[in-house]
């Protein structure tokens, strides 16, 4: 995939033409993921429902299984995001397109998750430009693709550090988009992991992960007609751009 990206000046690593072609393996790979997806997510939202409430009936002095059901809902709600993602990105059109605030579903999904405990060590610094336009997407699909970055971060700080959330309007070409930065103080990204981070299944996990949150959010974001393009200095954190264009017609591949 080296061939297919190159760095900015910012060395920020961007997709060349190319990114039809990986677009198109997405939209394969949703399609072929969505039957199991739906066998999945029954029996998911069973074990995580039951989870929440053997967790709620118990005590302070259940700390040792408190701390295994947090464990199991974890990685339950990990799976039927990844689950969620692949049924929205193979669906042929949106649930339903409108034109959102960012900084609306931005501030709606961190207050949401970070009440979650694997949340709960992470400082989050949300800065909004309050003068950014509206733009035209699936508020759910705009959820999923900040969960997953977020879920994301999470792991790379072991669920300790500060997760840094910027809104605000940029150019490009000539073009007007919104951009939410996610910047977090984890380990970073290897640079010879960089350039794949993007591919389905390729994870630095080490089996703890599926690969698949990031791949499903770059499809998300390119229906669209956006972009995400991520940087990274090893053992100093990671930092994702996710911009979205801000004309009336960023939508239409959506359709």
């Amino acid at each position: 995939m080296q061939d297919d990206m190159y760095s900015n000046h910012d060395g920020r690593y961007i997709h060349s033409s190319d990114q039809l072609i990986n677009a198109e393996k997405l939209a394969s790979l949703g399609r072929m993921a969505s039957g199991i997806a739906h066998e999945l997510e029954g029996p998911l939202n069973m074990v995580l429902n039951t989870a929440r409430k053997l967790y709620q009936q118990l005590s302070e002095n259940n700390a040792e299984h408190s701390e295994s059901l947090s464990l199991i809902m974890n990685e339950a709600e990990k799976c039927l995001a990844s689950i969620r993602g692949l049924q929205d990105f193979s669906a042929k059109k949106t649930s339903g397109s409108i034109f959102l605030s960012i900084n609306e579903v931005v501030m709606d999904t961190v207050n949401l998750i970070k009440n979650q405990p694997r949340f709960f060590s992470i400082i989050f610094d949300v800065q909004v430009d309050e003068a950014l336009p509206a733009v035209r997407m699936d508020p759910s699909h705009l959820r999923q693709v900040i969960i997953s970055l977020l879920m994301n971060a999470s792991d790379a700080m072991d669920k300790h550090g500060a997760m840094k959330i910027v809104t605000r309007a940029v150019e490009s070409e000539g073009r007007a988009f919104a951009e939410i930065e996610f910047s977090d103080s984890g380990t970073g990204i290897p640079q010879d992991d960089i350039n794949k981070i993007f591919e389905p299944f390729f994870t630095t996990k080490h089996g703890k992960g599926t690969g698949l949150g990031l791949s499903v959010s770059y499809g998300i974001v390119k229906k669209y007609r956006g972009d995400i393009t991520v940087s990274s200095v090893p053992n100093e954190g990671a930092s994702f751009y996710v911009r979205l264009p801000l004309d009336s017609g960023a939508a239409e591949g959506a359709k």
